[in-house]
């Protein structure tokens, strides 16, 4: 994948808010945190790209993050 579209893909607003409030903390999910529509489709959409990227993809966003080079 080219570079440029990996960075995109990685610094979505709805991936690193699922990483940042369910993935990091390993916070299971509760759904009466949820207080609108708007998001309760950030927060699935979030997962699924979360899902959808490869285990490379995953290997080098978590090590970024432990890194300190990945801004949530």
């Amino acid at each position: 994948m080219d570079t440029k579209k990996q960075q995109t893909k990685l610094q979505d607003r709805q991936l690193k808010y699922v990483l940042a409030k369910y993935i990091i903390p390993d916070k299971g999910f509760d759904p009466n945190d949820i207080r609108t529509q708007e998001e309760l489709t950030d927060i699935q959409e979030g997962f699924d790209k979360f899902f959808a990227l490869s285990e490379d993809e995953k290997i080098e966003l978590f090590t970024s993050i432990h890194n300190g080079t990945f801004k949530l």
